[in-house]
């Protein structure tokens, strides 16, 4: 058996002033440098204005509360959410503490959070008096749809077609319905509002299409993948043919939404005729190259 001697090595470097080490450990924490004799403040709260339901609540100190194991502040007792709701409340870091709803917060709801002035900070300080902030939350957004949705047109749709929604929540069907529908345009034979009725409401399934399944985008949280849905809707009444109009859909469903509408164009097939010929190449390949020729049907 060989043996072997360990050897510490211990390495020297100047003494740092006070200022100079509160700068180089809170420095590491990406926060400012606080004044030990001033009370504890809050730099940041999160989230502000319309907020996701699957939001995180997020508030940073500017020096650190739960610096260590044995120093550690419980968090439970510091915030203080209103109306109520359940979920887990931990210690990002030393500076950051962060609530996570156990479940998606209810739409169109505006939430009140409250930090509490009965905890101190590692240094003794405390906030001067409780801060309170507000966020509220929105109700769903439609991320994509088929055959007409953000991003897509669609032309030569039949007399009834299905419409297909992607959204990033859950949503009252009966709302959706009332939410979403058809404006057809004036010189169809049958201008005007289609009411649209959803049929059903379902997961995103593996065997979904790639653009429901990578609906929100490639950056999108992942982590709230499990709440997308994807409503079936139907028109009420049969589309008139040659007719063009637009899927027309608030920009989240709620109060607010509803004051900035989404707008995707689609048109209905008319009477079969032939609408376009074209050589599949150039002109001087026509004679052996392929024709391309569009009508106004589809053709099986």
């Amino acid at each position: 058996m060989h043996s072997f001697n360990a050897r510490l090595h211990f390495v020297t470097m100047p003494l740092l002033s006070g200022m100079s080490v509160r700068a180089f450990l809170v420095g590491g924490l990406g926060t400012a440098v606080a004044d030990p004799g001033a009370a504890l403040k809050v730099l940041r709260s999160a989230p502000s204005g319309d907020a996701p339901p699957t939001v995180t609540i997020a508030v940073t100190f500017d020096r650190p509360v739960a610096g260590s194991l044995d120093r550690t502040v419980d968090p439970r007792p510091i915030l203080t959410i209103d109306p109520t709701v359940s979920g887990r409340a931990e210690w990002r870091d030393p500076v950051t503490l962060r609530f996570r709803p156990s479940s998606p917060l209810a739409p169109n709801t505006t939430y009140r959070v409250s930090v509490s002035d009965r905890f101190e900070a590692m240094d003794g300080s405390r906030l001067a008096e409780p801060y309170t902030f507000s966020f509220r939350v929105r109700g769903p957004r439609i991320l994509a749809g088929v055959p007409v949705g953000p991003g897509r047109q669609a032309r030569f749709l039949a007399p009834a077609p299905v419409f297909e929604l992607v959204l990033d929540a859950a949503a009252d069907p009966a709302a959706l319905s009332r939410a979403v529908y058809l404006d057809l345009a004036k010189t169809c034979t049958a201008p005007g509002v289609v009411r649209l009725r959803a049929e059903s409401q379902r997961h995103v399934a593996e065997q979904d299409r790639w653009e429901f399944r990578d609906a929100g985008g490639w950056d999108r949280d992942r982590a709230a993948d499990s709440l997308r849905r994807v409503v079936r809707l139907k028109p009420e009444r049969e589309l008139p043919r040659g007719c063009d109009g637009h899927l027309v859909a608030p920009a989240s469903l709620d109060d607010r939404g509803r004051d900035s509408l989404q707008r995707w164009a689609f048109s209905t097939y008319g009477q079969f005729r032939m609408a376009a010929a074209a050589c599949g190449w150039s002109r001087e390949h026509c004679p052996t190259g392929p024709l391309r020729v569009t009508f106004t049907t589809p053709v099986r």
